[in-house]
């Protein structure tokens, strides 16, 4: 028996097309210019790409058909399945599916929602993140994605607001879902500096959501530690403290707690602290697990590249007031 996941793509039907092709020779008569005419089919785009649970060879799946659909007769289910146990590859096909053209009338004017993070999942607006980005997007809508890619109602993509690109094909439902899935899409080649991250989503009744944030990317290598903080501060063991920062890239992370004299009294280390906002806790105890005496301190935060190997250090104040 065969249990596990597989990937469900759904698509519209054959679409026809003609292309004709005209050679215009300058100087000569109409009846001696050259041209030829080509008819052909093309295999509908996919408007649904998911993963399915599939037990004892056996799978169901719910999907909702887009608004502008193309009517034919030649639409195509495709599943795809590896057995993790036997090594095998299994292809099952549907073809020859009915659309019809009578649109289903649904009351529905709420657009998708859309949840951006770049490059990390703690990533938050402004964060430092790579020059070659991974685009993360959780979306979610109750009648589904719109992924045909028709003019007018593609998933786009904008960087300052130039440039779109359709990111229809990156976005792949949850398991057995039909409301929600992620698109992963690499951005490649950005100018160091601040960006304005624009994402265009359609719902499958065209009901379009537009989502925003901004970033500053930055060369790996060089690492930034950004928006460093200690909070409460004054602290007064009310309750925990914690260390606030953002880091340009993924690294392993110390903060070191020192006395206005220099005596380091305690050492927080970390491992694989990832690009985007982070928080250390600490319970304001010394290396000895006892509480420290009023007065003021001074912490040093250190981050080493878990890639480039190069490191980084900030230094901020701290204020004990029991």
């Amino acid at each position: 028996s065969n249990n596990g996941v597989a990937t469900l793509m759904v698509h519209d039907s054959v679409q026809e097309f003609n292309y004709t092709n005209y050679d215009y020779r300058i100087g000569a008569d109409e009846e001696d210019w050259v041209y030829y005419s080509v008819d052909y089919s093309q295999e509908g785009d996919a408007f649904y790409t998911g993963n399915v649970s599939v037990n004892n060879g056996q799978f169901a799946s719910e999907i909702i058909i887009p608004d502008d659909i193309s009517d034919g007769n030649e639409g195509l289910i495709r599943l795809y399945y590896y057995d993790q146990l036997t090594r095998e590859d299994y292809i099952a096909v549907l073809s020859n599916i009915d659309y019809s053209s009578i649109p289903v009338e649904i009351e529905d004017s709420t657009p998708p929602s859309i949840s951006l993070k770049i490059d990390s999942e703690n990533f938050q607006v402004g964060d430092y993140v790579s020059t070659t980005p991974l685009l993360i997007a959780d979306i979610e809508d109750e009648h589904g994605i719109n992924l045909l890619g028709k003019p007018g109602h593609s998933m786009l993509m904008l960087i300052d607001k130039d440039n779109p690109v359709n990111v229809s094909s990156g976005f792949i439902y949850d398991e057995n879902s039909y409301k929600k899935g992620r698109l992963s899409w690499q951005i490649e080649d950005l100018s160091e500096g601040n960006h304005l991250l624009q994402l265009i989503v359609f719902d499958n009744f065209n009901n379009f959501q537009v989502a925003e944030t901004n970033f500053y990317s930055q060369k790996a290598g060089d690492i930034v530690i950004k928006d460093m903080l200690f909070y409460p501060n004054p602290y007064n063991y009310s309750k925990k403290a914690k260390f606030t920062f953002v880091l340009s890239e993924t690294s392993d992370v110390e903060v070191k707690i020192y006395t206005i004299t220099g005596k380091k009294i305690k050492e927080l280390s970390y491992v694989a602290c990832p690009s985007g906002y982070n928080e250390i806790l600490w319970n304001g105890k010394d290396a000895d697990g006892d509480k420290i005496a009023n007065g003021n301190y001074f912490y040093k935060l250190c981050a080493k590249s878990k890639l480039s190997k190069h490191k980084a250090e900030k230094i901020g104040k701290l204020i004990i007031l029991k």
